[in-house]
């Protein structure tokens, strides 16, 4: 099967010896014998989650075995991530497996939402998810939930369009440039989906202009190597009191990460001392540790 745009999940019966049933894309090739799994392309890269048996995945001249309960993000760059399946994860393999009307709107909204909650704690390297996102969709707006069900789905493309027409006519619709920006972000355009997370940052309230400052300031660190333009956003994320105690170490590291990245490294290191000072026990504090251990 080849891959070419968004998402498939499959349950293949085992196969006989020697036999074998391969999802092909740019980037990798999954090699399956029986098992209930799930690919979704993610701009260059792309994602592999699988509820059970096991699956090999072959990418730039590496293998890879990702077996029950877990998943496998490789990014454009060859990167390599190994998560635990989480329940949302599950919850959107099972999803795929059923035909679309079998998905209720409540059920499609809470994948939605818990999906957006996983990748935001990759992107932040949080273990649990301490803030509520303040934007939620109505539904009296119908239109928010087709949008959505295109981003579950992994049609992305056809997501922006639609909310890029849609914010033609209104700049100021915070929760359809947090839509776009996460679109974005799934879809891995990392420069196109930070200038969304700007957007939202001018118009939504202060817990969703929070988190959208911090998963921006993340990207550019990440996926862009933009250091500079990441200062102001953390410095701003610190300063507004949205976060809570886990956050704000996290945020803390990785402005301690850009700023020695610019030249400003005994400022770094003061911040990351307070770091391990104020949130000792924390993974925080441990990376921070490991950075200061590394100078």
């Amino acid at each position: 099967l080849r891959l070419r745009a968004g998402a498939l999940a499959l349950a293949v019966a085992p196969r006989r010896a020697g036999e074998r049933l391969q999802v092909v894309t740019e980037a990798a090739t999954v090699t399956v014998i029986g098992t209930r799994f799930a690919v979704r392309l993610l701009g260059a890269g792309l994602e592999v989650g699988v509820g059970e048996g096991k699956v090999r995945v072959e990418a730039a001249g590496e293998t890879h075995e990702v077996g029950a309960g877990q998943s496998l993000r490789l990014t454009g760059s060859g990167k390599v991530r190994r998560l635990a399946l989480s329940a949302a994860g599950a919850l959107e393999l099972e999803r795929l497996l059923r035909a679309p009307d079998e998905l209720s709107e409540d059920e499609e909204q809470l994948a939605l939402d818990a999906e957006l909650e996983v990748e935001e704690r990759a992107v932040l390297g949080y273990q649990r998810s301490p803030v509520k996102r303040a934007i939620r969709t109505s539904r009296s707006r119908p239109l928010y939930g087709e949008w959505r069900q295109l981003i579950l789905a992994g049609r992305y493309a056809e997501a922006d369009a639609a909310l890029t027409r849609h914010l033609a006519q209104r700049r100021n619709d915070a929760e359809a440039w947090s839509l776009l920006a996460d679109c974005r972000r799934k879809a891995g355009q990392a420069e196109e989906a930070v200038a969304a997370y700007r957007q939202v940052i001018r118009s939504a309230a202060p817990v969703s202009a929070n988190r959208a400052r911090l998963l921006a300031a993340s990207l550019l660190q990440d996926e862009l190597g933009q250091h500079r333009a990441a200062i102001p956003l953390l410095r701003a994320y610190l300063a507004h009191g949205q976060q809570v105690g886990a956050l704000e170490a996290a945020a803390q590291v990785r402005l301690a990460r850009s700023l020695a990245a610019v030249g400003e490294r005994d400022t770094a290191r003061r911040l990351l001392e307070t770091v391990i000072d104020e949130h000792g026990t924390t993974p925080a504090a441990a990376e921070a540790r490991r950075l200061l251990t590394g100078w």
